[in-house]
């Protein structure tokens, strides 16, 4: 079990969690499934208690993502995209019937069911797909391979700055730029 410090500390952030986001966003059966999900995950167990702390940096994205929704960017400032979708017709522009188009509103026109349903399929992997890929190393090598979060470590350790992000699309890059960067 954890120490009292650490049981009270998770529990009182896990109520703020709730409650700033009830305030905030209105709660909805996502949030609290995610805070008993990640209670359970922390209180059960030495090993599961590892996965909640492996996890913990896609948690955090999670939420800071969703606390994205308090103050929308269109009510801050005004909304201009026409320069980009100029340069994505430009760069990445499709003919169809003498007209040049976004791929997206080509395959709007042009859509095949069982290219949407890979897609759809692709599409939805993104986010649950990291999950079991970071869980796994935890529970094959234990203490050893747990990514520690501080940033003095990582900077020092770049393999487990590696492990940490490889679920990510991002990592080859960073990866190959840290190992580069302390060989020399």
């Amino acid at each position: 079990m954890p120490s009292k410090r650490e049981a009270l500390t998770v529990t009182v952030i896990m109520a703020l969690f709730l409650l700033l986001t009830g305030i905030f966003i209105g709660l909805r059966s996502e949030h609290l499934l995610m805070a008993v999900l990640y209670l359970v995950l922390f209180f059960a167990g030495l090993p599961t208690r590892k996965l909640a702390v492996a996890l913990l940096p896609f948690a955090i994205f999670g939420i800071s993502y969703d606390w994205m929704r308090i103050c929308p960017n269109y009510e801050v400032n005004p909304i201009d995209v026409a320069g980009l979708y100029n340069l994505e017709k430009s760069l990445f522009g499709v003919m169809d019937n003498g007209l040049l188009v976004t791929p997206c509103e080509y395959f709007a026109a042009h859509n095949w069911p069982i290219a949407d349903v890979f897609a759809g399929i692709f599409y939805l992997c993104w986010v649950p797909v990291p999950y079991p890929v970071r869980a796994l190393p935890v529970f094959q090598e234990g203490k050893k391979n747990l990514p520690s979060l501080c940033i003095g470590i990582l900077i020092r350790q770049p393999d487990r700055l590696c492990r940490l992000l490889y679920p990510s699309g991002s990592s080859a890059l960073v990866c190959y730029q840290l190992r580069f960067r302390t060989d020399t």
